[in-house]
């Protein structure tokens, strides 16, 4: 439970994770402005990307040396970490899918709101995958 003040200024009491509550608004507001932009957006654009395409350069970076080796992604809050994982996910598992071998892997987290949000990310990368089973 968490205590915040409502528009008026007046106290409310909340239940859940105030960084659950804070996640939620700012994604809310996200697609809001991506709803805007891409009712702006010429029809004969292509829409979707690819994750890959979504990712920044220095993300790109790190996910080929972490392919390659073990490897500490030291970035600021942000950055794009869960991306980097959950895309190394993904290569791994191609690579297994090919030699006809199965995967499981384990996303550690130390708190809680961050099981949400990568649940979310990898829950948005794999969502049209039947093959893939996610559990949390």
């Amino acid at each position: 439970m968490y205590i915040q003040r409502d528009k008026n200024g007046n106290i409310v009491y909340k239940r859940g994770f105030q960084d659950i509550e804070r996640e939620r608004e700012m994604q809310r507001k996200e697609r809001e402005v991506s709803q805007q932009q891409n009712a702006n957006e010429p029809q004969n654009q292509v829409k979707g990307k690819s994750t890959e395409q979504k990712a920044r350069k220095y993300q790109l970076e790190v996910l080929e040396q972490a392919k390659t080796k073990n490897t500490i992604a030291f970035l600021e809050t942000g950055a794009g970490k869960t991306l980097i994982a959950v895309l190394l996910m993904q290569s791994k598992h191609a690579a297994m899918k090919e030699q006809n071998k199965k995967m499981l892997a384990v996303f550690l987290v130390p708190k809680v709101p961050l099981v949400y949000q990568v649940f979310h990310v990898i829950l948005e990368i794999y969502i049209s995958s039947p093959q893939i089973q996610i559990t949390f």
